[in-house]
């Protein structure tokens, strides 16, 4: 990638000048320019940190092929924000890596709480 032209000014790049769809423009801004936070807060209330894990909510696994009563985890693999002091969750981004079977629960510490 060429260097950008010398009168080029330098902008802030935020997540809310993507399109919300576009997962690889997102994915691409969030692990250069995010600000990383140590941990984040549960609608419920649990506070999360890195390489735990939660178990996700029946239904909400956006895979389209959950059996009924089918359990599914996340390992919360970063968590970033492209506002350098916010908590709010509609600011946070989090990176996951998705599994559905508990015998993998064995490589964690704990699980944390429900997503």
């Amino acid at each position: 990638m060429p260097p950008p032209p010398r009168g080029a000014s330098r902008g802030s790049i935020t997540f809310s000048d993507i399109d919300p769809g576009d997962w690889e423009k997102l994915g691409q801004i969030f692990a250069i320019h995010g600000s990383r936070l140590s941990k984040f807060t549960l609608s419920d209330g649990t506070e999360i940190t890195t390489d735990e894990c939660v178990q996700v909510a029946t239904g909400e696994d956006f895979s389209n092929t959950s059996a009924p009563n089918e359990m599914w985890f996340a390992e919360i693999m970063d968590i970033k924000t492209d506002r350098k002091h916010s908590t709010r969750r509609k600011d946070v981004y989090v990176r996951i890596r998705w599994f559905y079977t508990p015998y993998n629960l064995d490589n964690y510490h704990k699980t944390v709480g429900k997503a």
